[in-house]
């Protein structure tokens, strides 16, 4: 087992990091914050192999804090599924190339009123001068001696879609009590509700 996988998928981690301390980039994002924000509609994530996995995964996590999301998977959008965007709506597209054809077919079938965003490694792609708003991460090294299988931008996919979910959800006034209302079982239910408690006692006290 090496460990440096993890030292290449950590160095991309950071180089995203660093990507923030750039008013552009950071005005982007803001940018997008705000339109999922004031927009009404819900966010649509789409993309294909890993990244469409990443796509399912942002998906959930902001439905888990209270912004209504689903996944449309590209493929499947032009026999249909298309269907599910609406004229309010936030189509976000993920794919590391830029180029993923499905990708660019279904954006392409889109409506003039739907506010498209890319999350790509690179603002010279195909998806990237078809959208509102490019979020590029950056080309990043792939861990691995063959550096292909998608697992550095993967990781980078998708924390980039984590911030902008708690961003949103915090500028938003999320409470521990809104979390609560969406997590009816397991242990999130558990945790929320003696996170509530504690919080109630403090008021008293």
């Amino acid at each position: 087992m090496k460990y440096e996988y993890l030292d290449t998928m950590i160095t991309g981690l950071r180089d995203l990091k660093n990507r923030y301390a750039s008013q552009d980039f950071l005005a982007r994002n803001t940018k997008v914050a705000d339109v999922i924000k004031t927009r009404g509609g819900k966010v649509v994530f789409t993309g294909l192999g890993k990244a469409g996995l990443a796509a399912q995964k942002a998906a959930a996590t902001f439905c888990s804090l209270g912004i209504a999301a689903v996944y449309m998977d590209p493929a499947t959008a032009l026999h249909g599924d298309l269907g599910c965007v609406q004229d309010d709506d936030i189509v976000v597209a993920l794919s590391n190339s830029g180029e993923t054809r499905e990708v660019l077919e279904a954006l392409a079938l889109l409506g003039p009123k739907v506010f498209t965003v890319a999350v790509t490694s690179t603002r010279n792609s195909s998806l990237s001068k078809t959208v509102n708003i490019c979020l590029d991460f950056g080309v990043v090294k792939e861990a691995g001696a063959m550096a292909l299988a998608p697992t550095t931008s993967f990781l980078v996919m998708v924390a980039l879609l984590d911030c902008l979910a708690l961003y949103v959800s915090e500028s938003r006034g999320w409470t521990l009590k809104d979390f609560g209302t969406v997590h009816h079982a397991g242990y999130l239910h558990d945790k929320a509700k003696e996170l509530i408690a504690a919080e109630e006692k403090r008021k008293v006290h």
